[in-house]
């Protein structure tokens, strides 16, 4: 992934629009960002970060942070970029959640955040969690990965260095696509969870069964039944048992069934003696019984006939009512015609009451539409030139503004004008203590390089030898050789004090410096003040500024007031008029119709008078011809006259039925007497309570033996299924522990948990294979940029216990030891990390399917390094270059600012935000 282009909006320090064009820094090489600090060179990294992943390079820094405070209300927040991906070039462009003027009216509203990605095939992508999706997919890692392998951000350095196996092996899953291998990880332990579960399941159930056999209590047999169930017994033996318990039960149930078919032979003749007895006397019984039921029907059978009797001359009543009925139906249609006309008179008189309110209703409308229409033309005359007034409102509203405007500009100034003067004072306090300090350390050195120059006598006087000659006269004899003084300083005393009194005249002659480029900067703010404020504010004076700008400020405001309430009455009248023009029309239009609707209803009002009195006499003349009151009368007669007919027919009906059914018993009655007197011809004696006695105990027999032989015959049922069930779960048993044993172990395998050994899983086994090169790549760069000294190494004599294998310790040449990357200081771990990094960044590269790096960015951390070791990293940082690869870095280290052609310069402007230039060799 290499951006090509970059544009940012509102973003950060950056007030407007900004772009910057990547590929005038070439395909390949090192490039700085350099400038002020605070201007954004940081910022151009979260761009890049944000406008692939929503997020920040660093963890500093948060979205609701990226809108620029220096840019205008309507200027809209957005990152824009263009990057090659093998060798296609994708458009990506986001905006973070930000407030912004609403469209129309007063006061902000929230612009949402949103996202859009165009492919090289033209397909559009949009919304930020499906954007940031696709580009995930796209480059193969995550905004944390990215930041660990493209993007070390401030204060990121070491967090690559010193992640533990376990955040590794998330890192290299994405990178390397190991997925597989933890999908095996995670599928062999699945497969073993379910093995166990499967052959903890099978014993219970053979216990189940076990435990559900049934045996009689009372034979010896239950003891050991009951040893087999709490487990005492193997379940070979426990199925030996069982097998003993069913043929014994089998047994007992042949001899059940024995004597149940004895009784029930038995019970069978006693049964049948017993109903014949009960049957003679029933018979007897029945026989007795049915002589008095005939002597009761042949009186009954006198009454009926009767009654029949007399229901005969009641015939020619029911054709009488029969004939009166029939004459009253050929009427009932002439009934409805007196409805309708009955109801045709109903509506045309609602309809004149209708008619008669809605003239007197509507006229009343009338008079008040009439009325409205000549109030709003009135109304339309007064409001005739409102336009104009309204735009010489808007006028001076807009002049108050720019006025207010102004204002406020030089009220920014004046706050900047009095802020460098604060700062003008301390600076030149700072450099009066500074040149005060200065002369003191100068006057200490003078007088020690003069005593030290005074007391060379004695210096060399220490060094001379009898018979060596003296440096000074070459005499061997040394009779009277000088004396130095007890206080007097050595040299080492005298350069030091050389080194603080140049130290502090440097740093009084920087200060001095900076108060003169201060006091320009005062006095050009001061004249800007002066220039701006004149043509504002009248008798404008330096020393009144703040009243003179405050009070300013009230008197616009109190104008724009006034004249902003004068522009909102202007509108509110305008709107009136254009209502007016509007309904105006539509009044006198409405006014027209009431007037015709009003007309058409009074002359129908005639017409419905007229026919209503012709309906009238229609009806009067046809319910006179009727001879009932109404259709329901006579209705209701026909009814009492069918009541008549019906009660007539019912009762004849009634008394034959009756006479039928008394001839029908007396027939069957005698019937049965004949067929119970054959029967009593031929009768037994027996004692009829002694047999009932003999059934009873005979039940009773049966009964106990039926309960017996259905408990044996449950018992029997419950453990067959039950052994059958156990032998099938016990070869079911043996399969599953077997395959059990060998999964375990390579569950044990794969994710690391073999007793005695390191805890390495399947993928970081295969992820340490890739780790090592990572390793051996990093180690090219780090011995070269510590001289040889510090070398990576994975650790492998890790303690047993949490997850190993990507653990990172660092071999010390100077002295032999190997101890953690934790322990490495500030500037050593900037190496290490950098170097780690690139080793990653290589491997990731000549891996297959491994991800495209192109691009590589730095943010600081080169502060740390000594002369040397910088000049070893940059030399690391051009061999990463070579090829089609560009390394970004931001940092202020001036030995980079030499030593690196292509720079991206970033300057601040405190009023109008940052800018960018490229500069190129």
């Amino acid at each position: 992934m290499r951006p090509t282009k970059i544009t940012v909006s509102a973003f950060g320090p950056y007030a407007g629009e900004v772009s910057i064009d990547m590929t005038t820094l070439g395909s390949n090489g090192i490039y700085l960002i350099t400038g002020d600090t605070g201007a954004g060179k940081t910022t151009i990294f979260d761009a890049i970060s944000f406008a692939l992943f929503g997020e920040a390079s660093g963890d500093i820094r948060t979205n609701s942070e990226f809108r620029s405070k220096y840019a205008k209300p309507e200027t809209k927040t957005f990152v824009a970029m263009e990057f090659e991906y093998d060798g296609k070039i994708y458009r990506v462009k986001r905006n973070p959640e930000y407030m912004r003027p609403k469209t129309h009216g007063d006061g902000e509203t929230k612009e949402s955040a949103n996202a859009e990605l165009i492919c090289p095939d033209g397909r559009v992508v949009s919304k930020q969690k499906e954007v940031t999706k696709e580009i995930e997919q796209l480059l193969g890692v995550n905004k944390n990965q990215f930041s660990q392998i493209c993007m070390i951000a401030q204060g990121d350095f070491r967090k690559l260095l010193d992640t533990d196996t376990k955040d590794r092996v998330k890192i290299f899953r994405h990178i390397f696509k190991t997925e597989n291998f933890q999908k095996i990880q995670e599928q062999v332990t699945k497969n073993t969870k379910e093995l166990y579960i499967k052959k903890e399941d099978i014993k219970k159930s053979v216990n189940q069964y076990i435990g559900s056999v049934k045996c009689d209590e009372t034979d010896v047999i239950y003891l050991e039944l009951l040893k087999a169930q709490v487990g005492e017994m193997l379940t070979e033996d426990a199925v030996k048992l069982i097998e003993s318990i069913i043929d014994i039960d089998e047994k007992g149930l042949a001899v059940v069934n024995e004597k149940i078919a004895s009784i029930t032979e038995e019970l069978t003749k006693v049964n049948a003696k017993i109903e014949l007895v009960k049957s003679q006397n029933e018979s007897k019984k029945q026989f007795e019984n049915n002589k008095v039921l005939l002597n009761e029907l042949a009186e009954k059978q006198k009454q009926a006939k009767a009654k029949l009797d007399e229901e005969k001359p009641r015939q020619e009543e029911k054709k009488k009512f029969e004939k009166e009925i029939a004459l009253i139906k050929e009427k009932l249609p002439k009934f409805d015609d007196l409805s309708t006309l009955i109801r045709e008179l109903s509506a045309l008189t609602k309809e004149v009451t209708e008619i008669n309110s809605f003239v007197e209703e509507n006229s009343n409308l009338l008079e008040v539409l009439i009325k409205k229409i000549t109030d709003d033309e009135e109304k339309l005359k007064t409001l005739r030139d409102v336009n104009v007034d309204l735009e010489k409102a808007k006028s001076a509203v807009q002049n108050l503004l720019e006025k207010s405007n102004k204002i406020a500009s030089i009220d920014a100034i004046y706050s900047k004008y009095l802020d460098a003067t604060s700062k003008l004072k301390t600076i030149q306090e700072d450099a009066r203590l500074a040149i005060e300090k200065a002369n003191s350390l100068s006057g200490d050195y003078n007088s020690k390089n003069a005593l030290f120059l005074a007391e060379q006598a004695g210096i060399i006087a220490e060094s001379l030898v009898d018979g060596i000659p003296c440096p000074v006269c070459g005499s061997t004899e040394h009779p009277m050789p000088a004396k130095k003084a007890e206080n007097a300083p050595t040299e080492d005393d005298v350069k030091n004090a050389q080194k603080l009194a140049n130290e502090a005249n440097k740093e009084a002659q920087n200060l001095s410096e900076e108060a003169k480029t201060k006091i320009k900067e005062v006095e050009m703010l001061e004249q800007n003040l002066i220039e701006k404020a004149s043509d504002v504010i009248a008798e404008f004076n330096i020393e009144n500024v703040k009243s003179l700008i405050e009070r300013a400020k009230q008197d616009i405001d109190d104008e724009l007031q006034i004249a902003k309430q004068k522009e909102n009455d202007l509108v509110a009248s305008i709107k009136i008029k254009e209502a007016l023009e509007e309904s105006l029309p539509k009044s006198k239009t409405e006014k027209d119709l009431l007037e015709k609707n009003i007309q058409e209803k009074k002359t129908r009002q005639v017409q419905i008078s007229t026919l209503a009195e012709e309906k009238l006499i229609q009806a009067n003349k046809l319910k006179d011809d009727l001879g009932f009151e109404s259709k329901v009368a006579a209705q209701n007669k026909i009814i009492e006259l069918q009541a008549n007919v019906d009660l007539i027919e019912k009762a004849f009906e009634q008394a034959t039925k009756d006479l039928a059914d008394i001839d029908k018993n007396i027939s069957e009655l005698n019937g049965q007497q004949e067929g119970l007197k054959k029967a009593l011809e031929n009768t037994v004696d027996y004692d009829e309570n002694e047999l009932v006695e003999q059934q009873i105990q005979l039940l009773e027999e049966k009964k106990n033996l039926d309960t017996e032989r259905d408990a044996i015959n449950s018992r029997i049922d419950n453990n067959k299924d039950n052994l059958n069930n156990i032998n099938l779960k016990s070869s079911e048993l043996i399969d599953v522990e077997k395959e059990y044993v060998w999964m375990n172990s390579l569950a044990n395998t794969v994710n690391g948990q073999i007793s005695g050994k390191e805890r390495i899983q399947l993928e970081t086994y295969v992820q340490m294979s890739y780790f090592d090169r990572i390793i051996n790549k990093a180690n090219t760069r780090l011995l070269m940029m510590t001289d040889n000294q510090y070398e990576l190494k994975r650790r492998e004599d890790n303690k047993l216990g949490g997850q190993v294998g990507l653990d990172l310790d660092v071999i010390d040449h100077y002295n032999g030891t190997t101890r953690t990357v934790a322990s490495l200081s500030g500037g050593e771990s900037f190496k290490a990390s950098l170097s780690l990094a690139l080793g990653l960044s290589d491997e990731v590269q000549s891996s297959a399917g491994g991800i495209k790096i192109d691009t590589m960015f730095v943010d600081e951390g080169f502060g740390s390094l000594d002369d040397e070791s910088l000049q070893q990293a940059l030399k690391a940082l051009t061999g990463l270059s070579d090829g089609n690869r560009l390394v970004g870095i931001i940092s202020h280290v001036a030995a980079l600012n030499e030593k690196i052609d292509n720079k991206i310069i970033v300057k601040k402007d405190r009023e109008n935000g940052s800018f960018v230039r490229i500069e190129t060799q």
